[in-house]
């Protein structure tokens, strides 16, 4: 429990930064280029991110989950993870070339060299940051989370300080930081690596074969969290995409915050030797975090009619309601990125899977039906009520296969509660000088 609550603030600091950095880039972008390039910039992201997660076939995780259970000598996981990135790099690159051209994001033609440099830096990444994930390394994962932001941010600022303002330069930037962190951290890697690299066939194939379910489930989620952005596109409606995109990465700026909480229980879970007891932990801290992210929801809730014109200009006061709408149900949002990872840590990532394929059904109907009905508005319903359908499914599943109730998750145990307050009122102590 002490571990993870350090790793926690590590996290939250990381994160911060991180979001720092990102809150900056997007103040950039929103006065650099248009709405409408800004949707075909979301298409590129969302594309190139979805194209590593299931082309990588699961490596991090993977990776992660042989190196902590120790049972493969670390050379050899390695390797066989290093065997793998150029084959599954080319053909993650082809699949994400041909999809944002059916998507109809503009200028698809000049982002080959972006797409490949993206992809094969996120790959490398996946094999160091697996890693690091199978040894506890939390503070080099989040340095490697975080440096890419740190490029795009100068790289973005120095275009728009030139006058470059132009979005095939701002996907150049951004292919160019992926590829150079890849590389950085692979090579980090492989001075670090406990024993000889081994390449074998049957690492490699073990890793595909372990990671796959957790490629299927991340894609899934991906999927699930892009799929208004996709049909807004497909059905011709560019400027509706750019306000999708920036509303769900506003959103997403402090739901990432969560997304690395789930990465810390995921490494929590890879090296624990007890299912259950994780889930308990896990279920300890979730039940604390749900309500810091309701209020934090709440509070930003209210602040958004002042923040977004602020940090975004004039052109975006419409995306106001929607991160509004989205912030209120943060803590939903907020489970199934605390719940995907921990039971993947624990070696069930077919459960998400399963739970996860209802959910993206449900949002792409509902998606496609209420967009013609509603407009935009339609798509935010609709991944709300996907999310809903989806948090269900986890506290189900596990109440039936650990016994734990879905109530642990939600409403912290009083021993948590006191040790809270006690810290907290300390913390004020100090700070007022009566410690």
């Amino acid at each position: 429990m002490r571990e993870l609550a350090f790793q926690f603030l590590t996290v939250l600091t990381s994160r911060g930064l991180q979001r720092c950095l990102n809150a900056a880039t997007i103040f950039i972008l929103a006065r650099m280029i248009s709405v409408e390039e800004y949707g075909a910039y979301g298409l590129f992201i969302t594309t190139i991110m979805l194209a590593c997660a299931l082309g990588s076939c699961g490596l991090r995780q993977a990776i992660a989950y042989f190196v902590g259970r120790g049972q493969v000598p670390e050379g050899e996981v390695v390797a066989g993870g290093i065997a793998l990135v150029a084959p599954l790099t080319l053909v993650s690159a082809v699949g994400a070339a041909i999809w944002l051209t059916v998507s109809n994001a503009g200028g698809t033609t000049a982002w080959e060299i972006p797409i490949v440099c993206a992809v094969l830096g996120l790959m490398l990444m996946q094999v160091a940051q697996g890693r690091n994930l199978g040894l506890g390394e939390i503070s080099f994962f989040n340095l490697y989370e975080t440096a890419p932001f740190a490029l795009m941010l100068f790289g973005i600022a120095l275009v728009w300080g030139l006058g470059k303002q132009r979005l095939d330069i701002v996907v150049e930037v951004v292919g160019f930081a992926y590829l150079f962190v890849g590389v950085v951290a692979i090579v980090r890697t492989l001075r670090e690596k406990r024993g000889r690299l081994i390449f074998t066939q049957k690492a490699s194939f073990g890793l595909m074969r372990q990671g796959l379910p957790y490629a299927l489930a991340i894609s899934l989620a991906l999927g699930n969290n892009s799929a208004s952005l996709y049909l807004l596109s497909f059905k011709g409606l560019a400027q509706e995409a750019g306000y999708f995109f920036m509303s769900w990465q506003m959103y997403n700026s402090l739901l990432s915050i969560i997304n690395a909480i789930g990465i810390v229980f995921f490494s929590h879970g890879a090296r624990s030797k007890d299912p259950r007891q994780a889930l308990s932990e896990v279920a300890r801290l979730t039940s604390l975090l749900l309500w810091l992210v309701l209020l934090t929801g709440l509070v930003g809730a209210l602040l958004t009619p002042w923040m977004v014109p602020l940090i975004l200009g004039s052109q975006y006061e419409p995306v106001v309601v929607y991160i509004a709408i989205l912030l209120c149900f943060m803590p939903i949002a907020s489970l199934t990125r605390i719940l995907y990872p921990t039971l993947g840590g624990i070696g069930l990532p077919y459960l998400s899977m399963f739970l996860l394929i209802p959910a993206l059904i449900v949002n792409v109907t509902l998606s496609w039906f209420l967009i013609d009905v509603i407009g935009i508005m339609g798509s935010f319903v609709a991944l709300i009520v996907s999310q809903t359908v989806m948090v269900s499914g986890y506290l189900i599943v596990i109440k039936i296969k650990f016994g734990l109730s879905p109530w642990l998750f939600i409403i912290p145990q009083r021993k948590d509660l006191d040790k809270v307050v006690s810290k907290t009122l300390r913390t004020l102590k100090f700070a007022r000088g009566e410690g």
